[in-house]
């Protein structure tokens, strides 16, 4: 099954604009295949709502860097697509010390 694929992973975007009547923007919706276990619960730097994110920095570039979160006309929504375990963790979670992590910890 894998010949018929170009890449391990699927790097295709899919992205719907919504504009009205007279083609002015008013939102859009995107579509990524990005697990939520792209990161584990000891990594503190870094929230694991890439999605959120990416909805929030897109609607401030649309609306302007000084518009508040769901006030501005352009509405961003970033979507799960094809969704599997494409984790980066290939050898499982590692805690802090460098020691493999159980999944409670």
């Amino acid at each position: 099954e894998r010949a018929q694929y170009l890449w391990d992973t699927d790097k295709n975007m899919t992205t719907l604009r919504l504009e009205d009547q007279n083609g002015a923007e008013l939102g859009s919706v995107a579509f990524f295949a990005v697990h939520c276990t792209s990161m584990n619960n000891t990594n503190l730097l870094i929230s694991a709502d890439n999605k959120g994110l990416a909805s929030y920095m897109f609607e401030k570039t649309k609306n302007g860097n000084f518009s508040q979160m769901g006030t501005g006309k352009f509405v961003a929504a970033f979507g799960q697509s094809n969704e599997g375990d494409v984790s980066p963790n290939t050898r499982g979670p590692t805690c802090p010390n460098g020691q493999p992590c159980d999944f409670k910890t």
